[in-house]
C-alpha cells in the first residue's frame, strides 16, 4: 500500500490556493511458476551384448536437469517411458533427486521439495531388457517434464 499525501494543484492564472490528497492502493500478485531446463542429455541407448546377457542397459546420469521455482510448495518430476509393442525393455528404473521411482505406462512422479534459488539434478536410468532384445542403439525412450502442485 502507498500513500501519496500533500499533493498541491496548481492552476495558471488560478489564486485559489488549495490541496488535495488522495490514497492509492497497489496490489502486486506474484505468478507462481516452476521451469525446468535440461543441461545435458544423452541422446542414445546403447544396448551390447553384455547387456543382453546381464539383463539391463544401466545409463548413469543420463540426463541433466535445473529446476527453479518460485512457489514454496513442492513440485513434481514427471517421467514418462515410451515403449509399444516393439519394446526391448520390461521396465525402467529411473534414479533422480536422491529418489527412484519405475514409471508406469502413463508416466510417474517424484515430489520434490522447494529449494530457493533452484536445484541441479542429474538423472540416471536401469532398462531391463524384454527377452529377446538385440544389441543396437536406439533413441532414449524416456521423457522428463515438471510441474508446479
Amino acid at each position: 500500500m502507498a500513500t501519496v499525501g500533500g499533493v498541491q494543484e496548481a492552476y495558471a492564472g488560478s489564486s485559489n490556493d488549495s490541496s488535495t490528497s488522495a490514497e492509492i492502493t497497489i496490489i502486486a500478485r506474484v505468478v507462481e511458476r516452476t521451469r525446468m531446463q535440461i543441461l545435458k542429455q544423452v541422446p542414445e541407448l546403447v544396448v551390447t551384448g553384455a547387456d543382453i546377457m546381464r539383463g539391463n542397459v544401466e545409463v548413469p546420469s543420463a540426463s541433466g536437469i535445473m529446476v527453479k521455482s518460485n512457489n514454496p510448495a513442492e513440485y513434481l518430476l514427471s517421467f514418462e517411458v515410451m515403449s509399444g509393442t516393439d519394446a526391448i525393455f520390461n521396465t525402467v528404473n529411473v534414479i533422480g533427486g536422491g529418489r527412484d521411482v519405475q514409471p508406469s505406462p502413463g508416466g510417474s512422479w517424484l515430489p520434490q521439495q522447494y529449494n530457493r534459488g533452484g536445484v541441479t539434478t542429474d538423472v540416471s536410468y536401469q532398462f531391463v531388457l524384454a527377452t529377446g532384445a538385440q544389441p543396437e542403439t536406439y533413441s532414449l525412450p524416456s521423457m522428463i517434464s515438471v510441474q508446479s502442485m
